[in-house]
Order: C-alpha cells, then structure tokens, then sequence
C-alpha cells in the first residue's frame, strides 16, 4: 500500500492533471491501510484537494498514534480546517497534556485555532 501512494503522489507533481487518477488510491488507503498509511494518504490528499473534509476523521485518529511525529503532524494538518474541524477538539483536549512536548505544542495550536473558546476553557492561551 506505501509504494502505491508514493507513486500516486509521485505521478501528480509530474503531472497536476493526474492528480484526479491518484485521488481513487488514496481514498482507498485512508480507508484500508494500516494507521500510518492511512495518516499519510490523507495529509497527501488533503494537498490534492485542499477543501475536503474527508481527511478529518484520518488526522483526528493519527492524534493518539504512538509514533509521535504522526501525532505531530495530526495536528498540524487540523489547523488548515479552522472551526471546520470542531469534530476534533475533545480529542485536541484530551491530548493537550501528551508526554511529548512537541505534540503539546501542535496540539495546542489546533486547538487555538478551532475552537480558541474551548481551548481557553481548558487553560490553553
């Protein structure tokens, strides 16, 4: 499944009007890939088609990853949605405190940027 997404990235930035062909193989790996693949089929996706919200329930799962550069770019990749991804602040909120300070800081971003009512209600400034 990896090969198959990095050569479907690969193919639409040689050429932007494959981009639709490699759509149908991340979709498929953000639904049956393993947690990684589906974490990254989704961050490459969302570069594809920049408005969908589909990628939403990938990054709110990869927040609990135990790699901690997934977690980190979990949240990173939520900031982009704004207060359209309201859907992810309980789990924002429940990993504002993770061991890893980097994933803190990430994740207190996102939060900020989501919901800056929620975060400030759980102490995040």
């Amino acid at each position: 499944m990896e090969a198959r997404i990095t050569a479907a990235m690969a193919l639409a930035a040689l050429d932007t009007n494959t981009a639709t062909l490699t759509i149908a193989v991340l979709r498929e790996a953000m639904l049956n890939g393993d947690p990684r693949n589906r974490h990254w089929a989704a961050v490459y996706f969302s570069q594809i088609d920049a408005d969908s919200l589909e990628t939403l329930p990938v990054f709110v799962g990869s927040l609990t990853n135990r790699e901690r550069n997934l977690r980190i770019s979990a949240a990173y990749s939520l900031l982009r949605f704004g207060p359209k991804a309201k859907a992810a602040v309980p789990a924002l909120v429940e990993m504002r405190n993770d061991s890893d300070t980097e994933v803190q800081q990430a994740v207190r971003a996102a939060l900020r940027s989501i919901d800056p009512e929620a975060a400030s209600k759980v102490g995040v400034k």
